[in-house]
C-alpha cells in the first residue's frame, strides 16, 4: 500500500505523455494487487453488468443517504479509490468502456466503506452514465415502437 502514491504518479505521467495504454495497464496491475480485477479490454456486456450491479445497490437509496455515509477509514479501500480515480483520464481517452467500470467500482466502494473526497465525483459520474443509458434505452424503445 505504500506504493500507491508512486503508482498514482506513474499513471498520471503516462497520461501526460499520451501513453494511455501503459497508464491503464499500470492501474489494472495495482488494482489486481489490491483485490479489484477489471478486464483490460471490457465489452459492452461488462459495462452493462457493472451498471446493473451498481443500479441494484443504489435502487432504493436516496441521495441524502449517500451524503450521510460515514467517512471511509479503511486504508485499502482508500488506496483502491485513489488508483481508480487516477486512471480516469487514461480510461476516458484510451479505453472508454473501462471508464464506467471504474466509476461503478468507486460507487460500490463508497457505499461499502464510506465516503472520501473522491466519492462525490464518482456519484455524479455514475448518475450521468445511468441517465445517458436510460435516455438511450428510451430512444431505442420509441424507435422500435414506431416501426
Amino acid at each position: 500500500m505504500d506504493r500507491v502514491p508512486i503508482y498514482e504518479a506513474k499513471i498520471q505521467a503516462c497520461v501526460a505523455q499520451n501513453q494511455l495504454r501503459s497508464g491503464i495497464d499500470t492501474a489494472l496491475m495495482i488494482l489486481r494487487e489490491l483485490g479489484i480485477d477489471l478486464p483490460s479490454d471490457p465489452t459492452p456486456e461488462d459495462v452493462g453488468a457493472a451498471l446493473g450491479r451498481t443500479h441494484t445497490l443504489l435502487a432504493e437509496t436516496l441521495p441524502s443517504v449517500l451524503v450521510e455515509l460515514p467517512l471511509m477509514t479503511d486504508d485499502w479501500a482508500k488506496a483502491k479509490m485513489r488508483i481508480l480515480s487516477s486512471m480516469f483520464g487514461a480510461a476516458y481517452n484510451g479505453c472508454p468502456l473501462l471508464l464506467p467500470l471504474t466509476i461503478c467500482q468507486q460507487v460500490d466502494l463508497s457505499w461499502q466503506y464510506g465516503n472520501t473526497e473522491l466519492s462525490a465525483f464518482a456519484y455524479t459520474s455514475y448518475h450521468n452514465l445511468a441517465s445517458y443509458r436510460s435516455r438511450k434505452n428510451d430512444r431505442q424503445s420509441t424507435g422500435e415502437e414506431s416501426l
